[in-house]
Parts: C-alpha cells; structure tokens; sequence
C-alpha cells in the first residue's frame, strides 16, 4: 500500500532519532550565461538551495543515501554538465555529502532526459525497480512540495515524509537565500497552480509530457538584472539558449 506521507516540519526532519533511509531531493533547473565570450552552464540558485537543504538533512541522517535527479536543460551543447552533473559540483565544493552517498539520474533507461517532475519519477520507478523506498523523505521547494507529494504517490512511490527546502535551511540557520525567497514563490506561482490542477486528473503528467516533448525543460532562477537588480528568470530554457547563442554571433 503506497504511503502518502506527511508534510513535516525542518525541526522533525532534522531530528537524528527520524529513520531515514534515502533522502530525495528534487532539482531546480540550471542556467546558463556569457562568460569570457563562451557559454556555461550554472546551478540555479533553487537548485543550489535544494543542495544545501540535502547536505544538511544528510548531516543528521548520515547512514542514508540521497538521491538527485537532474534535468538536462540544454542537450545541444555537447559536452555541457546537466544539472545532476552541476548538483555534484555544488555537494563537493561545499563537502556536505560523501560520492558513495550521492545517487544521480541523469535520464531514462530509453534515453529520455529528466526534464520534469514527471519524468524524473519515471526515473525514481526505475532506480527503486518499481519498489517503494523504505523510510524515505522527500524534499523540494515550498511551492511544489504539494505537487511533489501527488506525483510521488501517482508513481507509486509515496514516501514516509516529506519536508520543504525552505524549512530545512531556516531550522539550521541558514539565511543566505532569504532575499530570493519572495521572487520564487511569486515567479512559480502561476505556473504551479496551473499543473497542480492539470494534475488532478493527469496525475502521471501524460499530456504534460506530450505537449513539453519539443520544448525541453523549463528555467527557474533568480538573478540580477542590468541594473543589479534581483528578478526571477522563467520560461523555456531553450529560448534563453537561443537568445544568448544570437549574442555571440553578433559579437563575433
């Protein structure tokens, strides 16, 4: 029977004396910038606090395994790191969760990348072998943590418990994302309201997948405008490819 789980608090999700056996963490898209007249691939800043968040819950869970997918948001620049692949950067750069600890999902076993929420659950199916995770505690971001739950559960892989990004890095202090906190929630809330309906009676994300097919992942991040400024930056992430990939043939 598939567990749906409860939403708790960063104060019980951090408690050592919790059993917890892997650690799902959900990504938040990378992005992309010009830099020294080339392209590179960066963390979101969503994606980086979904990192944090995971160090932290590992810290007080350290015999569990944490578990990452990462979309791939732009699969034609060769050679360029996915977000899973960026996700490992952030994890060794801050030290916060050992390699033999760390499970990343890149695409499907058909090749398919994981480029939303629904694609990377087909991806935790396969990694679990259609098993549903023992003593699990799922972890996104406020604004989707309702949907992250449904979707668990719609795959079969409903989890013990669930906690937000967001409590977690206030439980420990963290206050280093706070100014981006306002921009997300009002950047994603449109959107998600309008898949968490979609997903009552879509549950697996079908039609989404199929009308996303061509269009790839989304981005969701917050940076700075020309005038320093913070803004939230959405949209598709192949169209910020498209308008960064026009400015380097203009400047050549």
């Amino acid at each position: 029977m598939v567990n749906a789980g409860e939403i708790i608090s960063g104060a019980e999700a951090l408690d050592p004396s919790l059993q917890v056996d892997w650690i799902i963490q959900h990504p938040h898209s990378s992005n992309i910038k010009l830099e020294d007249g080339r392209i590179k691939s960066v963390l979101s800043v969503l994606s980086e606090m979904s990192v944090v968040s995971a160090g932290l819950l590992y810290a007080r869970h350290p015999s569990s395994t944490v578990v990452f997918t990462g979309e791939t948001c732009y699969p034609e620049l060769a050679g360029f790191p996915d977000t899973a692949d960026l996700i490992l950067e952030k994890a060794k750069e801050l030290g916060i969760i050992p390699d033999e600890k760390l499970r990343l999902l890149h695409h499907l076993a058909d090749g398919r990348y994981l480029n939303n929420t629904y694609l990377q659950f087909e991806a935790l199916v396969e990694f679990f072998n259609g098993q549903q995770p023992t003593d699990a505690i799922g972890s996104t971001l406020n604004y989707h943590i309702k949907r992250f739950r449904h979707t668990a559960n719609a795959y079969g892989l409903g989890m013990a418990n669930y906690v937000t990004a967001e409590d977690i890095l206030y439980t420990e202090g963290v206050h280093d994302y706070d100014r981006y906190l306002p921009l997300i929630e009002k950047g994603k809330r449109i959107g998600e309201i309008v898949t968490r309906t979609m997903n009552v009676f879509d549950p697996r994300g079908v039609l989404i997948n199929r009308r996303m097919k061509s269009k790839g992942a989304r981005l969701g991040d917050v940076v700075e405008d020309e005038d320093g400024e913070l803004v939230f930056e959405g949209g598709m992430a192949q169209d910020k490819l498209e308008v960064l990939q026009a400015e380097l043939e203009q400047a050549a």
